[in-house]
């Protein structure tokens, strides 16, 4: 009779651990629901520019260069450095002094 309550016993408690609340903030719904109110993600412009803001755009989303070192600088005065680009250009420039 015992090992009957037991086995009840157990089986109860494995039915009524499993349960779908939509509040709990682990669940799958609740993280689908969350999710969803989150803002659409900004495409990539191209692989050489990065993501800034622009308080005169409507949208607030600008963009910057990133300074390639193998084109012409002409073109390219106004665009962010990359640490590798500046580590080189200053080594060489203490090398050369």
């Amino acid at each position: 009779m015992k090992k009957i309550i037991v086995t009840l016993m157990m089986i109860f408690s494995v039915c009524v651990a499993h349960a779908e609340h939509e509040n709990i903030s682990t669940s799958q719904y609740y993280v689908d629901a969350k999710s969803a109110e989150k803002q659409d993600a900004v495409p990539a412009q191209n692989a050489n520019s990065v993501m800034t803001y622009d308080s005169t755009s409507a949208d607030g989303i600008g963009s910057k260069a990133i300074y390639n070192p193998n084109s012409s600088y002409a073109g390219q005065s106004k665009a962010l450095v990359t640490a590798s680009a500046a580590n080189t250009a200053i080594q060489n420039g203490i090398n050369n002094e």
